[in-house]
């Protein structure tokens, strides 16, 4: 009895500490006894290949990658590596979820799959932990069937051996702990009554916990490592026509030798560990079907530094695998997926891709600098030819693979209208768009007095009748008395004067007349408007779509010849403007001032 009551009063000092633990989880206090030597192990850098010390948050941890055989499950391994003994639950699981960020299921683990292990946990001083550092799910112990096979030594009893192992609250452990340990051990008929030797089964528990009860899942059976290896073997081909087109070169034929400093050399097949030699001297190894030892892999990183190794999973799509390449080969800058590559010549061109990849540094003499690499499917429609041309030219390509249609009717060629700077012949231009008869200078009698002592007639630069009503275009400037008496009369009065902006003045006749038109400000799109990789072209200036159904550009910029046949399938007529500064400097060309 006594020692039952210490073991309880142990017990609930044990409590205490924990439930300290439970309100601050992830401050780096640690409790005193067992837990403070255990946080006071110094991580010691070790030789072996599968083991180093990352830094994870306020903590330095000791890791060994395992890779996984047939029957593990995450509690086993723990356990094998006594993991348990070494460092607090709430820490191992959150460092594992941290250093295994593909492991979204950590019920679910299968064959040759590597997981980082955290073998050592211990607090860096002065460093404070994360203030977001995100909760563990909480749940029922009666879930955590997978149970610890304890051995009992001398002196020890039920409540001292769980004091030992776990910290709960004493309210679980004699309502719902013990039940499930009574469960786990049938012949267990007295809790109080062990002996040194006996087995016991303990329900894993903690208080917090990151997911819901381990299962050991029976691994896939019956996997066609055949059907396999021609996937990756298929990813490995597209993967060398990207980087043939991209300008590297792939090898993949013959045996490649790599000497190693302390004599001797290491043999690859190309078939099966591919490689990709760059133009700077840098070779990328593609272990196709990770194969590759890793202590090999670590022998050739060690003596050239000039080579880097890629391993293709089978559950790595083409996406994946370009996206490991491309990582490897350290080119000078690969955009952001969500960047866009823009370039400014009086329009603007915005290219986006799946990758953008700046291959050589801006200051670089080389031809092509920059490579835009879509990846889309068999068939689809590619970037039109003109457009890539154009940027070819400022050393920008856009590679579109596979190959398919270009969406571009090729012999197609607009032949820009010049309207020179007059404001005149943008309103004459509009209303012969839009099929509207009109008089010029045409006298209009406001008032006739009785006799011919006098009467008012006005001089309309502009008149016509729409839709029976009569409008009047003013370029001159007619006092604001005379435009009042024409409302009086039944007319509708636009007045230009004095309007300098072209533009402007082309959208205030449109919407004079009641017809639609927009901002060429959305701009034009070489492909469907959500397609990732795309080339959009920003001209400024007004979409008008005349009575025929015609699309009308009306633009200051003078479109390049090289990409008229990228506008030729979005328009039908480009009208082009002379800026006031632009005219006047071609006067002064003219008169020879």
């Amino acid at each position: 009895m006594t020692n039952r009551k210490h073991g309880k009063c142990r017990l609930i000092s044990f409590f205490a500490v924990t439930l300290f633990f439970i309100i601050y989880p992830f401050t780096s206090i640690s409790a005193e006894g067992e837990n403070e030597e255990t946080y006071s192990i110094d991580l010691v850098q070790t030789a072996e290949v599968s083991k180093e010390i990352v830094d994870l948050d306020d903590k330095k941890v000791l890791t060994e990658t395992y890779v996984a055989k047939d029957g593990d499950h995450i509690w086993q391994i723990l356990r094998s590596r006594e993991v348990f003994n070494k460092n607090r639950l709430g820490d191992i699981l959150y460092a594992l979820k941290k250093l295994n960020k593909s492991l979204d299921n950590m019920d679910m683990i299968h064959p040759g799959q590597k997981i980082v292990i955290p073998l050592i946990i211990t607090p860096v001083p002065g460093r404070k932990p994360p203030e977001n550092r995100e909760d563990i799910e909480t749940i029922s112990i009666t879930d955590l069937e997978n149970p610890d096979l304890y051995t009992v030594m001398p002196g020890d009893s039920i409540i001292r051996i769980l004091d030992k192992k776990f910290s709960m609250p004493e309210s679980e452990f004699y309502n719902e702990y013990l039940d499930q340990l009574k469960k786990l051990n049938p012949g267990l008929t007295d809790l109080n009554t062990i002996y040194p030797g006996q087995k016991v089964r303990l329900p894993i528990y903690s208080p917090q916990i990151v997911r819901v009860k381990i299962k050991e899942e029976t691994p896939e059976k019956g996997i066609d490592e055949e059907a396999i290896k021609l996937q990756n073997r298929e990813k490995g081909e597209h993967l060398g026509r990207i980087f043939t087109l991209i300008g590297e070169e792939w090898l993949s034929q013959g045996k490649h030798y790599i000497p190693l400093n302390t004599g001797g050399q290491i043999d690859l097949n190309t078939e099966t560990y591919p490689i990709i030699s760059l133009r700077n001297g840098d070779k990328i190894i593609v272990d196709l079907y990770s194969t590759l030892p890793e202590k090999m892999a670590d022998l050739i990183r060690s003596n050239w530094d000039s080579y880097r190794i890629i391993h293709i999973d089978k559950a790595d799509d083409l996406t994946a695998v370009i996206d490991k390449a491309i990582s490897a080969c350290n080119y000078s800058r690969v955009y952001d997926k969500d960047e866009s590559l823009v370039l400014e010549e009086g329009f603007r061109l915005e290219i986006t891709a799946d990758w953008i990849i700046r291959t050589v540094p801006e200051a670089s003499d080389a031809e092509t600098s920059i490579i835009c690499l879509n990846l889309g499917e068999k068939g689809g429609k590619n970037t039109p030819v003109s457009i890539k041309k154009y940027l070819e030219g400022h050393g920008i390509r856009i590679i579109d693979y596979p190959e398919g249609e270009t969406n571009e009717e090729v012999d197609k060629v607009i032949d820009p209208i010049t309207l020179g700077s007059s404001i005149n012949s943008v309103v004459e231009k509009i209303l012969e768009l839009a099929e509207q008869p009109y008089s010029l200078k045409r006298d209009i009698p406001l008032y006739r007095g009785e006799g011919s002592d006098f009467n008012l007639t006005i001089k309309a630069d502009y008149s016509f009748n729409r839709k029976g009503k009569d409008y009047i275009i003013d370029m001159n400037g007619l006092e604001v008395e005379v435009i009042t008496l024409l409302n009086e009369h039944g007319f509708s009065v636009l007045s230009l004067a004095g309007e300098a902006e072209l533009l402007k003045a082309a959208g205030r006749v449109f919407d004079f007349m009641g017809e639609e038109w927009s901002d060429s400000g959305e701009g034009f799109y070489a492909l469907p408007k959500e397609a990732q990789g795309n080339v959009r072209l920003i001209v400024p200036g007004i979409i008008y779509r005349d009575i025929k159904g015609r699309v009308n550009l009306f633009t200051f910029i003078r479109p390049i010849q090289e990409i008229s046949g990228f506008l030729a399938t979005n328009v039908d007529s480009i009208f082009i403007f002379s800026r006031p500064e632009e005219a006047e400097e071609n006067e002064r060309k003219d008169t020879g001032n």
